[in-house]
C-alpha cells in the first residue's frame, strides 16, 4: 500500500479573468486584458494594434457572434491606444519578448481575444 500524503497541497491561485491589474510600465497600470491585446498584437500582426480590430469590426458587420463581446473589446482596444500613446509606449513594451515566453500567456491571450467569435465556429484568433 502507497504511503498518503499528509502535507496540505498549496492553495490554487484564484482565475485570471483579465481586468485585474498586471503590471506597472510606464507611469501606468496595466491590465491582463491590455497585456493579451498587446500580446496577439505583437506576436501575430507585426505589433499592430489596428490589425486587431479588423475580424471584430467585421463581426459586427457582419452580425455573427457576440455583439456585446465584440463590442466590449473594440472599446478596450480603443482605450489601449490611447493610454499607450499616452504613455509613450507600443504594444512591443508591454508584451516583450521575455513575457511573450511565458508558458500559455500566448494561447491565453488568443483565446480570450477570440471568445468574441461566434460560438457556431469557433477559430483561433490570428
Amino acid at each position: 500500500m502507497a504511503a498518503v500524503s499528509t502535507t496540505p497541497s498549496p492553495p490554487r491561485r484564484p482565475p485570471v479573468l483579465g481586468p485585474e491589474p498586471w503590471e506597472a510600465i510606464g507611469g501606468g497600470i496595466w491590465s491582463h486584458w491590455d497585456l493579451w491585446f498587446c500580446a496577439v498584437a505583437v506576436a501575430d500582426h507585426d505589433g499592430r494594434l489596428d490589425r486587431l480590430e479588423e475580424r471584430p469590426v467585421g463581426e459586427l458587420q457582419d452580425r455573427t457572434g457576440s455583439r456585446h463581446g465584440t463590442e466590449s473589446k473594440l472599446s478596450h482596444l480603443d482605450d489601449l491606444r490611447v493610454r499607450l500613446d499616452d504613455a509613450g509606449l507600443a504594444p512591443g513594451d508591454l508584451a516583450t519578448r521575455d513575457v511573450l515566453s511565458e508558458r500559455g500567456l500566448l494561447a491565453k491571450a488568443r483565446k480570450k481575444l477570440a471568445s468574441a467569435a461566434s460560438k457556431a465556429e469557433p477559430r483561433p484568433w490570428r
